[in-house]
């Protein structure tokens, strides 16, 4: 049965207590274990160049290099957290003006989180690669897509149906408003000029009244406002009063 001899371990450190940032040449000292013995090290002295490290905390900005499709657009970008520290080399981290996180959005057309990577780019907008750390290194982006609306504003036209008490007419409609607003795509607006409300009931009316109507919505457009008060105006006839 065999022998198994094991080689003493030992430790080469420098020693670095004391010393403020500049270039050194230090020597290489070694931590020798027990039973094991040195008569040279090589090498004996190297070079250590010691630097200051400084932090610098910035607002992380996303920016969008993709849009969504066009029948959307992006109504809001939170990045969580909203700063980032770097921290590094003295010189780089001064070099560093804006945190950036870079999203692609192409085809979205829901809000979603986004986890993305950060950098850190100079006043020129150029990449800082080396010499600083960021902390975190990844932000998560909450991104707020809706649809791409337009506005326009249209006039109200009321329709009725039936027909008011024998002898009596209408003679007028008020309705307030009389004009609403359009929120929609721009191809769901095109071409609407005016817009109906549902019909009103003149059915054996002898007297005005006021009446509350909800707005037809095509193709569902958003309508606002959605409701209008109607006032009708009912009038004897003329042909009944000349015969009264």
């Amino acid at each position: 049965m065999g022998s198994v001899s094991r080689t003493p371990q030992a430790a080469a450190y420098i020693d670095l207590a004391g010393l403020d940032e500049g270039e050194y040449s230090l020597p290489v000292r070694v931590k020798a274990a027990e039973g094991a013995m040195f008569t040279r090290v090589e090498p004996d002295q190297v070079k250590v160049v010691l630097s200051r490290k400084n932090n610098r905390s910035l607002k992380i900005e996303p920016q969008v290099l993709q849009s969504p499709s066009p029948a959307y657009r992006v109504l809001n970008l939170t990045p969580v957290p909203e700063n980032c520290l770097v921290s590094g080399e003295q010189s780089q981290v001064t070099r560093a003006a804006r945190v950036v996180c870079w999203l692609q959005l192409a085809g979205l057309t829901q809000s979603k989180a986004m986890e993305v990577p950060l950098r850190a780019l100079d006043k020129n907008g150029q990449p800082i690669e080396q010499g600083i750390r960021l902390l975190p290194a990844r932000a998560s982006v909450y991104v707020v897509i809706g649809e791409n609306l337009e506005h326009k504003v249209v006039n109200v036209k009321a329709l009725t149906r039936g027909n008011p008490e024998y002898g009596y007419e209408m003679s007028g409609l008020r309705l307030q408003p009389d004009k609403i607003e359009l929120l929609g795509t721009k191809d769901q607006l095109a071409g609407i000029e005016e817009i109906t409300t549902q019909e009103i009931d003149l059915t054996g009316k002898k007297q005005s009244f006021v009446q509350e109507v909800e707005i037809q919505n095509p193709d569902s457009i958003k309508v606002f406002p959605s409701k209008l008060l109607i006032e009708v105006i009912i009038e004897k006839s003329v042909e009944a009063g000349s015969k009264s």
